[in-house]
């Protein structure tokens, strides 16, 4: 029995015309006509006398319900009326049949007293307790409905009646519950319960608005609750607000930072849990510096550190403030460890943020936190490795993601997704070379889900790369004949069923099972040949609008080249397995092969497949599929350039160099060998990669010793920032340019020294270094200055200033040297330290001032900055004065700005807020 049905007719009969029925209304399946009196005195009569007084309207003679009432104020409510005394009996006879477990005739009796006077509330009452008893859910409901209708202002009744529909279940009976609930809020709009309730039902039929609605009331009464607050946030990212979600989350964590200790005590406390919920936003809207500042932040509050700001001057560098490396830090020895303890949830977030910054300092960040997840309990935190395993897996670094993947096999199948599991398990394991360990991963997905194409796909590869070509094959054409299947289905689904010629009929392209004749090996050659000629004019087609970063232009050129360079490397002739075992194409990073197209892999994966019946015997050494060498070497360097420009993450470019430096047509010829060297730098610089940036140039200098180009390079492509400097000044980087000092030294001294660099071929340089390097000699003691090493800097400086007593460079860096030497605490006699500083620098000035005008305003720039640094404060005015006197240079390199910034400081730490406005106005104000 519906509600709707129920309260067509009960309307009349309710006793107060003041109270509004409803907030919504919900359609019915009743038609409204009743059945015929029939017998009460069997089970079933009841509920169709009911539907008829209902349905049919009110039989006439029956006492005082024959006929409408007109309402009035005043009148005795439906509970209190005091019934008819043949009701009356009829209800005293029923309930003393109910205490004697007479249930049967306790319904024949309340039958008979609604028969003569439908508002007879109490025996509705009776009824559904009879019927709960009985276990007839659905009599017990319709019995409850009519109380509640009769005596509308009975919370309790219409409360019931709701938790019963729900129970009942079903889209019809979730409608019932929700009007149900709304008579309840509508009798005391304070009930939290019934607010709680109607929104969980609301969520539970996708209304999210309405669900909204209800969870801000019940912020409002409950302000801050945890378990509301993360509803509503729920809801808003359901409907795609995730901004409106964070602005509920900062606002409640605002509140509590402002709040002071004794006030807003009905404020619940912000947790961790909160915090959790605030960055997983954060990390849903990709605002990966908010989950690194305000996560550590806030975490820091929370543990009770607030006071340890200094923190937050490298958030975005390091995350060394929650590992052991805090402990370098003095400030923060002193506290208890527990103080640094990040929740595992908190430093999943924070992670993820670094592998999806990409930079190479994110990544070794990311790596920090690694180490400290494997100190935890994997089968706890199950959900949280598996995230952070194909996060790694994401970036590339598989043997990281390895890591957090391996110990999640030895728990329960119910703890994660075992197909999950196994696929970021399979990948890692296929990009790190081990392909047997991952063609069982596969296997153990394809038993999961027989029809799983990410794992086929993956079997296949893991078979083409063990060449076992005749599995490979089979397992192409399987995909093929599964993706045929899905296809037909789908367009089935769209035109319905009817004509199939209609439809697109997909033929798997099988595999020859013999080996190919000549005749068959020499058209397939044909056949790759125009293929091959067909692709590279459509690359020339397209390099317009790659160069002018047209992105359909983009994404066309890349995927044409991405299928030239997996053709290229497919040929095991280029390879040879002296230099590379059974090499059988790229392998695509995992980020790069989730946007490739099924169907697109299948396709590569097939042309792998036809390469290896085509003859590779011809010893042609100029062409391949009649395309010059040289044009397959430049296609190969601008792929490389395109990835680096274009991608999210450097490691596809970094795999396409690499493939093309093992390729022996190309690293037979030195001069395609230092080409591909210096792309390699040009990527790493336009990935902002300066790690890898650095190790190539290394191998620069390594390849081309003693070239002065390759020595300022090596500065060049680390040019400022705290991730360049990091770079610069690592111990590795330190003991390469001492080791490269001393064969320099070796070969002008004419022996060996411990330590140098190995060089081959002594005497063909011998003729050619007579005296020391000042540009590298100056390069050694810029990295020791930057490792505060003074005095050391300070003997290798006073080398390269006796072979280049003129060198600018060599003298500013000296008087720097000397300077911050004799600022540090432990110097023996600071003032003669700083005049040699004053002193170098004069020098560097006189010579900067007689070089035209960009250097002149650069060694006053210099001055004036060293006095600044010193206090000295009229002499760094007087020159920060000459800087601004400059005009009509070059933007790029006039200090104007950076002199009017540090001059206003100068005016507005001594006083002078006037002029300090005036130079403000003059060169700062755009």
């Amino acid at each position: 029995m519906n509600y709707d049905d129920l309260r067509d007719q009960f309307s009349d009969y309710e006793d107060d015309d003041d109270f509004d029925v409803g907030q919504e209304r919900y359609e019915s399946d009743g038609d409204g006509d009743g059945d015929e009196l029939g017998d009460l005195d069997n089970l079933d009569a009841l509920p169709k006398r009911l539907q008829e007084i209902v349905g049919g309207g009110i039989p006439g003679g029956s006492g005082s319900a024959s006929g409408k009432k007109k309402r009035g104020r005043g009148r005795v409510s439906i509970v209190d009326r005091e019934p008819a005394p043949e009701v009356k009996m009829y209800l005293a006879q029923a309930s003393e049949c109910y205490i004697n477990k007479q249930l049967d005739k306790a319904i024949e009796l309340l039958g008979r007293a609604v028969q003569l006077d439908p508002k007879a509330y109490q025996a509705f009452k009776l009824l559904v307790t009879i019927y709960d008893e009985l276990g007839d859910a659905d009599r017990a409901l319709t019995a409850n409905l009519a109380a509640a209708i009769l005596n509308h202002r009975a919370k309790e009744d219409w409360l019931a009646a709701a938790e019963r529909s729900h129970a009942i279940g079903g889209a019809r009976m979730l409608d019932q519950a929700i009007y149900c609930y709304s008579k309840v809020i509508q009798v005391d709009p304070g009930d939290e319960s019934a607010l709680t309730e109607r929104a969980g039902l609301y969520m539970d039929k996708d209304m999210w608005k309405k669900a909204e609605q209800d969870l801000k009331r019940l912020l409002e009464m409950q302000p801050g609750d945890e378990a509301v607050v993360r509803t509503l946030g729920y809801v808003y990212t359901r409907q795609g607000r995730e901004a409106d979600a964070i602005e509920l989350y900062e606002g409640i964590l605002q509140e509590r930072l402002e709040s002071r200790a004794g006030e807003n005590e009905v404020l619940q406390p912000f947790t961790f849990t909160q915090l959790n919920y605030l960055l997983d936003m954060y990390v849903r809207t990709e605002s990966w510096g908010k989950v690194l500042i305000k996560g550590k932040a806030v975490a820091r509050w929370l543990l009770g550190r607030a006071d340890e700001t200094y923190w937050d001057e490298h958030a975005l560098e390091t995350d060394a403030e929650f590992d052991e490396r805090r402990k370098s830090v003095k400030r923060s020895q002193n506290r208890d460890p527990e103080s640094y303890r990040l929740p595992v949830e908190i430093r999943s977030h924070i992670c993820i943020a670094r592998l999806k910054m990409g930079d190479a300092n994110g990544l070794q960040e990311a790596r920090h936190h690694l180490d400290m997840f494997l100190e935890e309990d994997s089968a706890v935190f199950a959900d949280i490795f598996l995230t952070l395993g194909q996060a790694f897996l994401n970036a590339n670094l598989y043997a990281e993601a390895l890591d957090l993947l391996t110990p999640l096999v030895r728990h329960d199948a119910d703890v994660v997704s075992q197909t999950d599991l196994y696929l970021a398990l399979a990948s890692a394991l296929h990009h790190l070379g081990h392909y047997e360990d991952a063609e069982q991963a596969y296997l153990t997905v394809s038993n999961i889900d027989p029809n799983n194409v990410d794992a086929m796909l993956g079997l296949a590869e893991s078979y083409h790369f063990q060449e076992r070509y005749d599995e490979c094959t089979s397992i192409v054409d399987e995909i093929r004949d599964l993706r045929a299947k899905q296809k037909r289905e789908e367009l089935e689904e769209e035109v319905g069923d009817g004509d199939e010629e209609s439809g697109v009929v997909f033929v798997a392209r099988q595999r020859p099972s013999t080996k190919p004749s000549v005749k068959e090996k020499e058209l397939l050659e044909r056949k790759a040949t125009e293929a091959c000629k067909e692709k590279f004019a459509a690359l020339e087609r397209q390099r317009a609008g790659l160069l002018q970063g047209n992105a359909v232009a983009v994404y066309e050129w890349m995927t044409i080249a991405s299928e030239l360079v997996d053709s290229f490397s497919s040929v095991r002739q280029f390879y040879p397995s002296d230099k590379r075992r059974a090499f059988k194409g790229m392998t695509l990073s995992k980020k790069r092969k989730d946007r490739m197209d099924v169907d697109h892999r299948i396709e590569m994966l097939t042309a792998r497949l036809e390469e290896d019946v085509i003859d590779e015997e011809s010893e042609n050494l100029t062409e391949f599929r009649e395309i010059q060498f040289s044009v397959w070497f430049d296609m190969f360097m601008e792929y490389a350039l395109a990835l680096a420009r274009y991608e999210d993450t450097p490691a596809d470019c970094y795999t396409v160099l690499n493939y093309a430096k093992e390729a022996n047509v190309f690293r037979m010829n030195s001069d395609r060998v230092e080409c591909m060297d210096l792309v390699h730098v040009a990527c790493s610089i336009i990935a902002n990669d300066y790690r890898i940036a650095n190790e190539e140039t290394k191998t620069l200098m390594r390849t081309l010793k003693f070239y002065n180009d390759t020595i300022r390079l090596f500065s060049a492509v680390l040019p400022s920032g705290a991730d360049a400097q990091a770079v610069f000044n690592s111990t590795n980087n330190q003991k390469f340019i001492l080791r490269y000092i001393k064969a320099v030294d070796s070969i002008i001294l004419g022996k060996e020294i411990t330590g140098q660099m190995r060089v081959e071929n002594r005497a063909d340089y011998a003729g050619v270094l007579h005296k020391e390097n000042p540009l590298l000699l100056t390069l050694y003691g810029h990295a020791m200055i930057l490792g505060r090493s003074y005095v050391s800097a300070l003997t290798y400086l006073m080398r390269a200033l006796k072979e280049s007593p003129q060198d600018p460079m060599v003298l500013f860096t000296i008087a720097i040297a000397h300077v911050h030497r004799a600022i540090q605490r432990q110097t023996n006699n600071r003032h003669l330290q700083i005049v040699e500083g004053l002193s170098f620098l004069t020098q560097y000035m006189d010579i900067r001032e007689n070089s035209g005008d960009h250097e002149s305003q650069e060694g006053h720039f210099n001055m004036a900055r060293m006095a600044h640094m010193l206090g000295l404060t009229g002499l760094a005015v007087e020159n920060y004065n000459k800087v601004l006197e400059f005009e009509g240079l070059d933007e790029r390199y006039d200090l104007k700005r950076e002199a009017a910034y540090n001059l206003q400081l100068i005016y507005t730490v001594s006083g002078n807020g006037k002029l300090a406005r005036w130079v403000v106005d003059k060169y700062l104000t755009v």
